[in-house]
């Protein structure tokens, strides 16, 4: 009898054995990556929706630091501080840096020279008392929860100086990186 020819049932029900076994770690390694990919899913979702955002940058209030067009990425869960560049909302969304803290005072002279606390508001050029919010009354001391705000491009920037104090609220985060869009070479 030709051995090549004869197989024994015995080779054919461990050869069914050893396929069965091969597509059920298929499916294993399947199940796996599936489960994967939901719990970075999760993760990605939690991560840039609860903990972390996402911004594009409109307009030159912030230039050079900011540009239009970047990318941020921001981080929710602050306590902003005198400097912090930070994602606020309240119509729209802006990008400011806080240069005046909750109970900071704040004074405009007669030459629209800006002060906080006494001392003189870094960057801030000398601007028309008339480019200043009407209706406040200099000096005045900020809230508990309000914050000065102020575009690095002064002579460009609409802030704190037309609408006022910002309250915590509208801060949505302090910006942790800028990713260049266009603006690459420049």
């Amino acid at each position: 009898m030709n051995t090549d020819i004869y197989e024994s049932p015995r080779s054919s029900f461990k050869q069914e054995i050893a396929e069965k076994k091969s597509r059920l770690a298929y499916r294993k390694s399947l199940q796996r990556l599936c489960f994967s990919l939901v719990i970075t899913a999760i993760a990605t979702i939690l991560l840039l929706g609860v903990i972390f955002g996402l911004a594009f940058v409109k307009g030159s209030s912030m230039e050079p630091s900011v540009k239009e067009g970047d990318l941020v990425l921001f981080f929710r869960f602050i306590r902003p501080a005198k400097g912090d560049v930070v994602l606020l909302h309240s119509d729209n969304e802006y990008i400011k840096r806080i240069v005046g803290m909750p109970g900071d005072i704040i004074d405009i002279d007669e030459k629209g020279d800006a002060f906080v606390s006494d001392m003189p508001a870094d960057g801030v050029p000398e601007l028309p008392l008339s480019q200043w919010k009407c209706g406040i009354e200099y000096p005045f001391k900020l809230a508990p929860d309000e914050y000065f705000v102020l575009g690095d491009s002064r002579n460009a920037s609409i802030d704190s100086r037309q609408y006022g104090p910002v309250p915590q609220d509208n801060i949505r985060g302090r910006v942790i990186a800028v990713l260049r869009t266009k603006h690459i070479n420049g």
